[in-house]
């Protein structure tokens, strides 16, 4: 299996410290993050990272805390300015990526075992407070299938949050929704190949326990 990690971005929410060191790198009880998601999957598995701000470091790091992992590291030349965005990280990752694959961002941490999950597209879900809910991709499932997304806005009840990952089987349908780079807080972000996912085939939610570190505070 392939799994893709962005940590391309700046990490402007993590305060001083995202100005010194990738935010993949960041230590949670003594281990970086990219070590934690690396850890979350199967010793055999593949890697592609997409890497721009700092990138060496994470390169660095990963050769030394990673030896034995097979790694495609692929250079974002867009992750700051106009247009920029988890969408187009991942777009550059598309060449080593037309098969199916897991989608994780590199500020989360899974506390679920993702060995026996259907091989199908699904995503991984949680409830979040309402207050906090435009902070995320928000869906609406019903009968456990996504029939509606909602990018960045405020929530009610009825809707749960993408934590992650992202299984993509059907990569052909999510990378042609993909291209639509209709911006969403001005970033290129990757709720247009969820919505072609579930618009054109089924796109199963599966409650996820995850710690979310996508700030300073948390």
């Amino acid at each position: 299996m392939k799994i893709c990690i962005l940590a391309a971005g700046k990490g402007t929410r993590m305060g001083e410290y995202g100005k010194k060191i990738n935010k993949s790198l960041l230590p949670i009880r003594n281990k970086a993050i990219i070590s934690h998601i690396i850890d979350s999957f199967e010793d055999s598995d593949e890697f592609v990272i997409a890497i721009g701000y700092l990138g060496n470091q994470v390169k660095e790091y990963l050769s030394m805390a990673h030896p034995g992992k097979k790694i495609q590291y692929v250079n974002v030349k867009n992750f700051e300015n106009e247009g920029s965005g988890p969408g187009l990280s991942l777009l550059y990752c598309k060449d080593y990526l037309n098969e199916p694959f897991y989608y994780m961002p590199c500020d989360c941490i899974i506390h679920t075992n993702l060995n026996n999950l259907p091989q199908t597209n699904w995503i991984g879900t949680t409830k979040v407070p309402y207050d906090e809910s435009n902070s995320y991709c928000n869906l609406k499932v019903e009968n456990g299938l996504v029939n509606e997304i909602r990018d960045k806005q405020t929530c009610n009840s009825d809707y749960v949050a993408f934590s992650a990952p992202l299984f993509v089987k059907d990569h052909e349908i999510f990378w042609e929704g993909l291209k639509n780079n209709n911006k969403i807080e001005n970033e290129h972000q990757i709720s247009n190949g969820i919505s072609s996912l579930f618009k054109k085939s089924t796109l199963t939610a599966i409650d996820i326990k995850w710690e979310d570190i996508g700030d300073l505070r948390k």
